[in-house]
């Protein structure tokens, strides 16, 4: 696989774990994970872990910690899945908004509010020149290489 090849297939079976945690799911993560060749990211790539948790800037050695930080780890996950896989293309504001906050009703101006202070919190937090906003929504700057590794595990 190329390296996001890897990472798409990294984070959907990240995801289907987490759906369905038990022993046997975890044992073939981490099999799985043993028997990648080269599964370390790229060292210019921005590391988003899969479950959103945290990220590591291209130029950075530490990751930012967004593991109690709900809507903005879902926001991160979905636009960084989005530039794994379909690179290029934005998420649009609802999607943004169903993202940081499923199920939940919010008036329109709230909603676009909650998106903007989401954004400039990233933003602040070391993705200032990864977000971008195009064709009325936003997402991960194409020239940037993005990686998306499992989280790490719980046990």
């Amino acid at each position: 696989f190329r390296s996001s090849d890897r990472s798409s297939v990294d984070a959907r079976a990240s995801v289907i774990a987490l759906a369905h945690p038990n022993d046997d799911v975890r044992f073939a993560s981490r099999l799985l994970r043993r028997s990648r060749v080269d599964s370390s990211p790229r060292p210019d790539a921005l590391v988003v872990r899969a479950d959103g948790s945290a990220f590591r800037l291209p130029t950075g050695t530490a990751f930012v910690d967004l593991s109690t930080r709900g809507a903005l780890r879902n926001i991160l996950i979905a636009l960084a899945t989005l530039r794994v896989e379909s690179p290029g293309e934005p998420l649009s504001l609802d999607e943004v908004i169903r993202a940081g906050w499923p199920g939940e009703r919010i008036g329109d101006e709230a909603a676009a509010n909650r998106v903007r202070v989401a954004l400039a919190t990233l933003r602040k937090l070391g993705l200032r020149q990864a977000i971008v906003t195009a064709r009325g929504g936003y997402l991960l700057d194409p020239a940037i290489v993005v990686d998306i590794e499992p989280a790490p595990d719980p046990a």
